[in-house]
């Protein structure tokens, strides 16, 4: 998802997990960043766990 207000924007990468933890592999870090800092966004991982 890519996002923007006044001036600043973001490239989000958004994930959720109904276990406690929710494992993000060193890859796919690297390439969402390379990704963002081709398109100049600052970028942004959320996570959202479910009860």
């Amino acid at each position: 998802m890519i996002a923007g207000k006044k001036g600043k924007k973001y490239c989000i990468e958004a994930k959720s997990s109904k276990k406690p933890v929710k494992y993000i592999t060193k890859k796919q870090i690297e390439e969402f960043i390379i990704f963002s800092e081709i398109f100049k966004l600052t970028p942004v991982i959320a996570l959202r766990f479910n009860r």
